[in-house]
């Protein structure tokens, strides 16, 4: 169970326009998917490209039942409302059922991407002390419910069921014997404004948070996310995020659950791989990284389909060059960049019906019912249409508050606003455009300039691919720019001179010329497309690189 949160809730009268305005209600997740059941019986809930070939197919009806029967095991163990649930699996079938189940008992899921490790695990058990953990036997060349067996007896955690996916493990009830008894459980009627997921995030920054949203904050997002790209039960959703993520839980969960709509189940193990299923089954709208436009086209082209049935596509990260945007336009695809948070997953809400500068300049209008501003750092006063500032946000969606009080104390005032550490600005039509982060500033010198104004000119040459930009200590400056630079085609003829001289081009000033060159096959990325610059700090901190040289 959850220690109290911090409260810093929305004030009175904004939660009574969101109530007004249609932005948020009542419902709970179970709840929904009991009502898609009854009213899709026999619709495609899951299409679970993960399973092999030919994939598994699910339907309402079967889902139900099985969350159902997962459901009764639990509960028949001890496992009740507002305790904690802790999964750790890659995208799979089990993965979405138990994620259901949490749901159906009332209790707080706790899903844990794949990649983390002992390291990762010994910090967020004790945050968290699940009652109910499940995981898959192995994962990766990894012994996954056996490690996390050792960081549970570590942290003195003593769950009352646990449930292992795949295989066998001492002590585990595997998968088939805990689903194999009776359905019918019924759902627990729960606190809507009570914790209901937990997602543990380090984005771009290294530092783990617990977010915490609750029945209310999940569902208003997931409802937004339907109403903005028109999702309805005629959709395929192709959906390669991690379940760990609010994305890629919600496609997968409550989104599905709303519309009617089918999720095509799969994992990010290539951005090839995702394009060719988007194209083989038919997926209506799809998210990815930035890199997978192209690679759609080409799938799109090779098949013989002019019109491309994918009406919608999210790029994940924050740079999408406009020569992109029209690929995607010239087969159909509204292509389009948006802005959100684990803490606020839907900030703006962009759609394929946006005029095409607008999805390549901007990061779209912001999302009905939400509130975003432009605040001066130091003072939090709010910033006039077109001035960069640090952006604060608020809306029905966002998260109740970090599971660390301070955090929450930080990062939400009185008035219920989130400050995102986001640089960006607000036009006066209410287009947000994000321009970096506060912690994403060069000060060359006593020079202040963000990273993105560099990155967006260099994604604009036609041989690289993608880039990022980040501050390397320097004796002379303090700090100076350092680039690292995916080329667009592996073994291009690529130097820094030849960049330098295209920033100079395109009018940028001399003092954000990067100082150092770095010519790497990729860049590390969150699930979400973004570019971990506290790793590409760390490389530079231990290499003994000369500046102005390509390693």
């Amino acid at each position: 169970m959850l220690k109290p949160l911090l409260a810093r809730p929305l004030p009175g009268h904004v939660q009574r326009e969101h109530r007004a305005g249609g932005y948020t209600d009542d419902a709970l997740p179970a709840f929904v998917l009991a009502r898609a059941a009854d009213r899709w019986p026999a619709y495609e809930a899951v299409v679970d490209l993960t399973s092999g070939e030919p994939a598994a197919v699910i339907t309402y009806a079967d889902l139900a039942s099985e969350v159902e029967r997962l459901a009764g095991f639990l509960r028949a163990a001890g496992v009740g409302p507002n305790d904690v649930v802790l999964s750790q699996m890659p995208n799979r079938r089990e993965a979405l059922v138990l994620s259901w189940a949490a749901f159906h008992l009332g209790c707080v899921l706790a899903p844990v991407v794949d990649i983390y490790r002992e390291h990762e695990l010994t910090a967020i058990v004790p945050m968290v002390t699940p009652e109910a953990v499940i995981a898959v036997a192995e994962h990766r060349d990894e012994r996954c419910a056996e490690a996390l067996d050792a960081v549970l007896a570590a942290c003195g955690a003593q769950p009352r069921a646990r449930v292992v996916v795949g295989g066998e493990a001492a002590g585990w009830t595997p998968w088939e014997q805990a689903t194999a008894g009776p359905a019918g459980a019924a759902p627990h009627p729960g606190d809507p404004d009570a914790p209901v997921l937990v997602l543990f995030t380090s984005g771009t920054t290294s530092a783990p948070k617990g977010v915490v949203h609750s029945a209310r904050t999940l569902m208003a997002e997931s409802r937004q996310l339907a109403l903005a790209y028109g999702i309805t039960w005629r959709d395929r959703v192709h959906d390669p995020y991690p379940l760990a993520h609010i994305a890629g839980l919600e496609y997968a969960t409550t989104i599905s659950a709303l519309t009617g709509s089918t999720v095509l189940l799969s994992r990010m193990t290539g951005q090839r791989r995702a394009a060719r299923e988007v194209v083989e089954h038919g997926a209506t709208y799809a998210a990815g990284p930035t890199g997978m436009v192209p690679l759609l086209v080409e799938e799109f082209r090779a098949a013989g389909v002019e019109r491309a049935p994918l009406h919608t596509f999210v790029c994940g990260g924050t740079t999408v060059p406009r020569v992109l945007i029209e690929q995607a336009e010239a087969v159909g695809i509204g292509a389009m960049r948006v802005y959100g948070l684990t803490e606020q997953p839907s900030v703006t809400a962009p759609s394929a019906g946006d005029s095409a500068r607008d999805r390549y300049e901007t990061d779209g209008p912001i999302a009905p019912g939400a509130e975003c501003e432009a605040v001066d750092p130091a003072t939090r006063e709010p910033l006039a249409p077109g001035v960069e500032g640090e952006l604060r946000v608020r809306g029905p969606e966002r998260m109740l508050g970090y599971l660390d009080e301070a955090q929450t104390r930080a990062q939400i005032d009185e008035e219920g606003w989130f400050y995102t550490g986001d640089l960006g600005v607000v036009d006066e039509r209410g287009c947000v455009t994000i321009t970096g982060r506060i912690k994403d500033i060069i000060n060359r010198g006593g020079e202040k300039f963000s990273a993105r104004d560099i990155e967006d000119v260099l994604v604009a040459h036609p041989a690289v691919a993608e880039a990022a930009v980040v501050a390397a200590p320097d004796e002379r400056y303090g700090e100076v720019p350092a680039a690292f630079i995916v080329a667009a085609e592996p073994g291009a003829a690529l130097t820094g001179d030849e960049l330098a001289a295209f920033l100079a081009e395109r009018g940028l000033a001399r003092q954000k010329t990067p100082d150092q060159w770095h010519l790497v096959a990729s860049l590390p990325m969150t699930s979400f497309g973004k570019v971990k610059k506290f790793e590409l700090q760390d490389r530079l901190r231990d290499s003994a690189s000369a500046a102005g040289t390509w390693t």
